[in-house]
Order: C-alpha cells, then structure tokens, then sequence
C-alpha cells in the first residue's frame, strides 16, 4: 500500500498542531531550535543582554 505524500503530509500537521502545545510547554524558556517564533536571533539578542 502506497501512502499519498499529500495525504502524509496532512497527517503529520495534524499531529504536530496537536502534540506542539504539550511539549511547548516543558521546553525551558532559553531553548530556541526547532521552536515556533523563536529564532538563532533571539537566541543571539538574549546572549547579548545577559
């Protein structure tokens, strides 16, 4: 059985959007790869500050 790379790739998101909250929340505040709206130059503006 074939699995449609569209219909993946809906299945993935639909996880995503479900789990991404959950962990969201257990991430420690200065952890920023692979995080929504976080990116390496507020990683940069925080070490600057500190």
């Amino acid at each position: 059985m074939v699995i449609p790379p569209v219909f993946d790739s809906v299945i993935q998101q639909s996880i995503a959007q479900i789990l991404s909250p959950v962990y969201e929340s257990l991430f420690s505040n200065t952890s920023y790869g692979f995080r929504p709206k976080l990116s390496v130059h507020d990683a940069l503006k925080l070490s600057r500050v500190n």
